[in-house]
């Protein structure tokens, strides 16, 4: 009987997916993508590393333990340098890389609230919902009179988010009813007040316009829960909804609901990119261009159904446009909830590649305050953690302040495209490229899925194999691999990886794992097998 050759090549260029049946999974699609990202050219490699942006941590107002941030932010000043602001307990910091200092700024704000804040003309401008809005100007640190009434600048209204778009500064002011902090007031409205550029700065009595919401028989559904903006659109958020402001001045200002069914949950998710404005919702990731609002995050929905709902609004996200190597990310923070635990803090992220749509996990980063600044043209993420510990993210930092990055790919079940049939799988091609000298990896080969991966996700891999880089050309006996072959193409040890396995079944999980520091990157993943009965397996 001629035998038949099968054979399949695999990209592996549309990341993880734990949604679906890795039975089903399309080909260039992973089970399981950890700590990886792609780089410019569609190669798997992991995710830039993070080292210590200040030494010492975030401390108590007894100057003793240590204190978690609550969020981080880039202060863009008006003579284009940045300051790096944060906040922790009842206080807020400059964070100075160069001079390695963390500095305390302002005082005396109720603890436990989740900040936001932005730019305006080279003003810092911050709130958290319930303490007074507070100016920050590079040399003195303000907090602004309140009154909801008032028209003057010095009595700004008390404000649950601030956002500047367009030379405009928008103040969300949202009353809840004191009986019941979760039902919305309906005596009351919930006003956007704006304030031309020039009041602002100079401090002078400023025009003050209320633009009605969604009006006043609102439930606490309809409350304002974000502000956002693409393009020139600005975007009103609730629950279950998106509004563009239209108008040309501030007399015929008035919200066009986008349709969707889909709002935030979360602010600091909103994050405004040049292709898309991207956002938490309840039904998942979502994504703005134009049109009507989608979802992104078909393949790790059930990541995002275990997020603590109680901290929604303390996720964090941003967008990180890389350093060295040019990217286009989504950096996404968050809260997954354990049985019997209570977590106060994030302990789980995602990176989207949004030119790809493609999606990882991302581990050893938990970072309850996240941000991005640029120095010389180049994008520097900073993230905060439970520690009092601030980092700087870089592409060409190999490793997590001196922890290994463990990342870790889980290929869907390799079938030839005949998940019915039995195969003798009988040789897979690894192409590869590594831009260091030393590089190891793991392969781990398995028919049981569970063999590769627990339910959290690690690694188990009983069935494996060590593969140190690069060589010029090496063969050795394993067991189940029967022989390791490679051949390095270029001084950049471009090359392939070629290993012998002879499993029989009709389907293969294969995982592939690397924590060293070097450089390494997967180009795609080559099998080649027969039919059961068609061909004698090979021998070493």
């Amino acid at each position: 009987m001629a035998r038949q050759l099968k054979q399949s090549y695999m990209s592996l260029t549309a990341g993880g997916n734990v949604d679906e049946s890795p039975f089903r999974l399309i080909q260039e699609s992973l089970i399981l993508g950890q700590n990886a990202v792609y780089d410019e050219g569609g190669n798997i490699t992991k995710r830039p590393g993070s080292k210590l942006a200040v030494t010492e941590p975030v401390r108590d107002n007894n100057n003793i333990n240590a204190i978690p941030w609550n969020q981080i932010f880039v202060y863009k000043k008006y003579d284009g340098t940045e300051e790096l602001i944060g906040f922790a307990g009842d206080r807020s910091y400059k964070i100075d890389i160069d001079d390695n200092t963390i500095t305390k700024l302002g005082t005396d704000f109720t603890e436990g609230l989740i900040w936001n804040a932005t730019n305006y003309f080279g003003v810092f401008i911050c709130t958290n919902g319930t303490d007074k809005i507070q100016r920050y100007d590079g040399t003195t640190w303000t907090t602004l009179d309140n009154d909801l009434n008032s028209g003057t600048l010095s009595n700004i209204p008390y404000a649950k988010y601030v956002f500047a778009h367009r030379n405009h500064l928008f103040v969300a002011v949202i009353r809840y009813s004191t009986s019941d902090p979760l039902q919305y007031n309906k005596t009351a409205y919930s006003p956007i007040d704006w304030e031309i550029r020039s009041d602002f700065v100079s401090g002078s009595v400023a025009d003050w316009v209320r633009v009605d919401v969604l009006g006043s028989e609102m439930d606490n559904r309809s409350v304002l829960t974000g502000l956002g903006a693409y393009g020139q659109d600005l975007l009103f958020f609730t629950r279950d909804s998106v509004h563009r402001l239209v108008g040309s001045s501030n007399y015929d200002y008035g919200l066009i609901p986008i349709g969707g069914n889909l709002g935030t949950v979360s602010h600091n998710s909103i994050i405004q990119t040049p292709t898309a404005t991207l956002f938490f919702t309840e039904s998942g990731l979502g994504a703005y261009n134009g049109g009507v609002p989608f979802i992104i995050s078909d393949g790790i929905n059930r990541y995002l159904r275990s997020i603590d709902d109680s901290r929604f609004e303390n996720i964090v996200a941003t967008h990180y446009k890389g350093n060295v190597i040019k990217r286009d990310l989504y950096y996404f923070f968050c809260t997954l909830k354990f049985p019997g635990e209570t977590i106060t803090h994030n302990n789980f992220g995602l990176i989207y590649d949004i030119k790809r749509n493609a999606w990882f996990t991302n581990t050893g980063q938990d970072a309850d305050g996240v941000a991005v600044g640029e120095t010389n043209e180049r994008d520097v993420m900073y993230y905060g953690d439970r520690n009092g510990l601030v980092y700087q993210v870089d592409d060409i930092l190999p490793d997590d302040n001196g922890v290994p990055i463990d990342w870790y790919i889980v290929l869907g079940a390799l079938t030839f495209g005949d998940p019915e049939s039995e195969f003798i799988f009988s040789i897979i091609d690894l192409f590869y490229g590594s831009l260091e000298s030393v590089s190891t990896l793991k392969f781990t080969m398995s028919p049981d899925l569970m063999d590769l991966t627990d339910s959290s996700g690690d690694q188990v891999a009983p069935n494996s194999v060590d593969v140190r880089l690069p060589a010029t050309k090496v063969s050795k006996l394993f067991d189940p691999v029967k022989w390791v072959e490679q051949e390095v193409w270029d001084s950049y040890a471009r090359g392939k990886i070629t290993l012998l396995i002879n499993e029989v079944g009709s389907n293969l999980f294969l995982g592939i794992s690397n924590s060293d520091p070097s450089n390494f990157f997967i180009e795609g993943i080559g099998i080649r097998g027969h039919a059961m009965g068609e061909y004698r397996e090979i021998t070493a």
